[in-house]
């Protein structure tokens, strides 16, 4: 009984991080120590210059109430989002204005690149 709630906890909690990355653009990675890395579907990890897998993420930590950007503070990622982090973040405290802002800022760069 107990391997087959697992089963289904593991398959409803698949469905919930498909559905919020569908639904919002936002992939979720829950943490230990209530912490989640949200990486957005429009920019996703790639690999870098010199054949390095560069993430592009934002790790939240609820516990703590901080924030933290792939590749620390001076990582291409976290200069490409530092407006908007100062914006929302710093200025207004809006984690879900910061996300909706990237996923907007995110899909005009990747559609101008198909046009």
């Amino acid at each position: 009984k107990s391997l087959r709630l697992k089963q289904i906890f593991t398959s409803k909690s698949l469905e919930f991080r498909e559905a919020v990355a569908s639904i919002l653009g936002w992939k979720l990675d829950f943490q230990p120590n209530g912490r989640v890395k949200c990486t957005s579907i429009l920019y996703p990890t790639h690999i870098g210059a010199e054949g390095e897998e560069v993430e592009n993420s934002i790790t939240f930590d609820g516990e703590q109430g901080t924030m933290k950007v792939s590749g620390g503070p001076k990582s291409v990622f976290a200069g490409e989002i530092r407006e908007s982090v100062e914006f929302w973040v710093e200025g207004r405290r809006e984690v879900p204005g910061l996300l909706a802002a990237l996923t907007l800022e995110f899909y005009e760069r990747q559609t101008a690149h198909k046009i």
